[in-house]
């Protein structure tokens, strides 16, 4: 996973907190409008260079996305409150409509990501978010697609079978991302460098899909060259 950091809550979900403040009733996830949510993901996706959260899946529009809930909407106590705190929102894939490009693997019941987390109870000690600032060390991708995490990471296990990291399909695709990017490296330079770019956005603020997964294969190869 690649960290993500937050920015402050986008204004049009600010002004709908403000304008439904003396209602509490109304304060509920479930009664955001389009012209909020919208807002809501737009910011989000900038936030994460246009990947989904969890799954680093490229995410091309906010129709390709929807807001995930880190501690789920179900989990208890319930609190509107939680469910509409925007440190609490994540942008995942999917989203209501099958995206354009070669990504057959597009579905509305994903058998991983935030779709397969669904409203599992998630705490410190079995969850790994994303916001947090170690979270880009606490998981170790291989060059054949694999995840896995070191042995004594309890939390960063249990993420990886809460949103089922290592289903066949994205250990697919993370394979088939990592053999594209390896296969005309030349140098250990010229791998560090390209490991380093991995994690940079580009002038549209997107980053490499899969960006960490090839940053640690690029870094791995300019090893085994030096």
């Amino acid at each position: 996973m690649k960290n993500i950091v937050k920015g402050v809550q986008p204004e049009e979900l600010r002004r709908w907190k403000e304008v439904n403040s003396n209602v509490p009733e109304n304060l509920a996830f479930g009664n955001l409008q389009a012209d909020v949510k919208v807002p809501v993901r737009e910011q989000m996706l900038n936030e994460q260079g246009f990947l989904c959260a969890y799954t680093m899946i490229r995410i091309a529009t906010v129709e390709e996305c929807h807001i995930e809930h880190i501690i789920p909407q179900r989990q208890e106590p319930r609190s509107n409150q939680r469910d509409l705190d925007y440190e609490n929102m994540l942008a995942c894939f999917p989203g209501e409509h099958k995206p354009d490009g070669p990504q057959q693997y597009w579905s509305r019941k994903q058998p991983y990501g935030a779709i397969f987390k669904d409203g599992k109870e998630v705490n410190d000690y079995n969850f790994v978010s994303p916001l947090q600032h170690d979270v880009e060390k606490r998981f170790i991708y291989d060059d054949f697609g694999g995840v896995s995490a070191m042995l004594e990471d309890e939390a960063a296990w249990s993420t990886i079978r809460i949103l089922k990291l290592d289903h066949s399909i994205l250990n697919d695709l993370r394979k088939a991302a990592v053999n594209e990017v390896l296969q005309d490296v030349s140098s250990a330079e010229q791998a560090r460098e390209r490991a380093m770019l991995m994690m940079m956005c580009d002038w549209e603020g997107r980053l490499p899909e899969f960006c960490l997964v090839l940053s640690q294969s690029l870094n791995r190869l300019a090893e085994k060259m030096n």
